[in-house]
């Protein structure tokens, strides 16, 4: 029996290929990327993929909890560091 697009089981496979693909192009800017701005950005992406993909897997908490601590912390601490890095390297 073929699935269509328009029905609940196709639109459910259809967010799911979308947080996967979200969650790879995040993963692959951020391993890519030369400049540390830009794989912060990516990083943050794919954290923001892995987070839907626990909210998709009916986890809710486990999907706020990866927000808050590595988008929250881990992603804004390694900006941070960027920023202070930067102005040393500019004297």
């Amino acid at each position: 029996m073929m699935k269509t697009l328009f029905t609940a089981d196709g639109l459910v496979g259809l967010i799911f290929l979308f947080n996967l693909g979200v969650t790879i192009i995040g993963g692959l800017v951020a391993c890519s990327a030369e400049r540390l701005v830009r794989a912060v950005v990516g990083l943050v992406v794919c954290f923001v993929g892995v987070a839907g993909t626990y909210y998709f897997l009916n986890s809710p908490f486990i999907a706020m909890m990866h927000v808050l601590i590595y988008i929250g912390a881990v992603a804004v601490a390694v900006a941070v560091a960027d920023v202070a890095s930067a102005a040393t390297r500019v004297k």
